[in-house]
């Protein structure tokens, strides 16, 4: 059974749940100087499918406001917050901040919702499937 992750750094993991979904803060993860530039790795992520597409999305909810919950059959969501929301899973609920990411595999039902705040965050879809929603 996969794990829910909140990682602050690479391999401390602070929180475990039943779903698969992980929760990664890029500002506890080390940067490695390259030699002209600097990077973090926030995700080394395995996939079960070939990949034919990939989706890049903007999104923002207004304050106060939520997201439909939903789920989909075959795609994954990585999620970037841009700023502080809350999010669901499965029936749990994540307190976000800035620069959190998380990762929702395949049918995981899932919303956002912004608080005092409009919320921005970007939306990876692999693949890119617009007909691959289900409202939960």
């Amino acid at each position: 059974m996969w794990s829910t992750f909140l990682v602050k750094g690479w391999g401390n993991v602070v929180s475990r749940g039943l779903e698969r979904m992980k929760l990664i803060k890029p500002s506890n993860i080390k940067k490695e100087d390259r030699g002209g530039y600097f990077r973090k790795i926030l995700l080394d992520q395995k996939f079960r499918k070939n990949i034919k597409s990939l989706g890049l999305l903007w999104v923002k909810i207004l304050a106060k406001r939520t997201s439909q919950r939903h789920m989909h059959k075959t795609l994954y969501e990585i999620f970037y917050f841009l700023g502080n929301g809350t999010l669901g899973v499965n029936g749990k609920k994540y307190k976000l901040k800035k620069d959190y990411v998380a990762v929702i595999e395949p049918n995981e039902a899932h919303w956002v919702r912004a608080g005092e705040k409009p919320l921005e965050l970007i939306a990876i879809k692999i693949p890119h499937n617009r007909e691959d929603k289900i409202l939960t």
